[in-house]
């Protein structure tokens, strides 16, 4: 179960919101400059995204409470072919520390996806604890091929995987949603690789982003029967104090993204009878920080080849 709500953590980290929230028309124009700058960024005809993740977990189950730090490292090379394909390289260093009091718990692992014109590949590497190394392809697989054979793999949903991994979804949680900001503020202007920046930092509604509508969206990346989870079960409801900010980092002179880091501090109600724990609620309480920085516009970038 506590592989299965981990998953389910990491699903939230990736939902959408979904209703509208009135803005001024001032607001309204920092809105359109952000996310002109997003769609100008991805439909480079490269570019590259690096950046790290830090995600700090305490459930409390009643009887038992878990405590994890989840450190991803990111690296991303894209590639718009002619406008209509993107061919992808994606590399994840993820280290996971796991204390339920009782017992304590440490994973590492190195994840690479290619996308290119075949299809999507993975492999992994630097797997920690060393039992865990049958569970995942060393070497470059085909993924759908390769999903019924390593049960580490089993829990992804191939389609939704597939999106997951296009530079749309990539920077979605990232992205300025309209209809989710409550509080917009321009910032002191910084340079970045000698250009001056427009910043931005934007504050978002949590209850609208929890909606029931993104929730099942974000909860379609994952594989729920592989899981013994279905959408029915997940009945969430999230703290009022929540907080989710993010802050864009736009070029003055080439209107470009630079970089967006965000700052995510929540507490999240579960239902515990339908997740089947035997418990009436199961508390979340996660703080989520992740910096990324966007780089290589329109350089040449070469992807490696699946049985390299």
């Amino acid at each position: 179960m506590f592989k299965r709500f981990s998953i389910l953590c990491i699903a939230l980290l990736w939902i959408i919101p979904s209703l509208a929230q009135e803005l001024s028309q001032s607001d309204l124009d920092v809105i359109d400059e952000i996310n002109t700058s997003i769609e100008t960024t991805l439909a480079s005809a490269t570019f590259s995204v690096e950046g790290v993740q830090t995600i700090t977990q305490n459930i409390d189950m009643g009887r038992m409470e878990l405590d994890q730090e989840i450190v991803q490292e990111v690296r991303g090379d894209y590639i718009n072919e002619n406008g209509t394909e993107q061919y992808v390289y994606f590399v994840l260093v993820q280290t996971l520390d796991q204390d339920t009091g009782l017992q304590a718990l440490e994973l590492e692992l190195t994840q690479e996806i290619l996308i290119n014109e075949e299809g999507l590949y993975v492999r992994f590497s630097d797997i920690e604890p060393a039992l865990l190394v049958n569970l995942y392809p060393q070497e470059w697989v085909d993924f759908e091929e390769a999903a019924p054979k390593y049960d580490g793999l089993a829990a992804i949903n191939p389609e939704q995987f597939l999106a997951f991994t296009d530079s749309q979804q990539t920077t979605m949680p990232f992205a300025s949603f309209t209809d989710a900001i409550v509080n917009l503020e321009t910032l002191d202007s910084v340079e970045i690789d000698g250009q001056m920046m427009d910043v931005y930092q934007t504050q978002l509604d949590t209850t609208i982003i929890f909606s029931e509508e993104s929730v099942d969206e974000s909860l379609g990346l994952f594989n729920l029967d592989a899981l013994g989870l279905s959408p029915d079960m997940i009945d969430i409801s999230v703290d009022e104090d929540s907080v989710i900010e993010y802050i864009f980092y736009i070029g003055q002179d080439d209107g470009l993204l630079h970089r967006v880091s965000s700052i995510v501090d929540m507490d999240m109600l579960f239902d515990g009878e339908a997740l089947g724990l035997g418990i009436d609620e199961l508390v979340l309480s996660q703080q989520f920080e992740q910096s990324f920085d966007y780089f290589n516009f329109n350089e040449p970038i070469t992807l490696p080849e699946p049985s390299s």
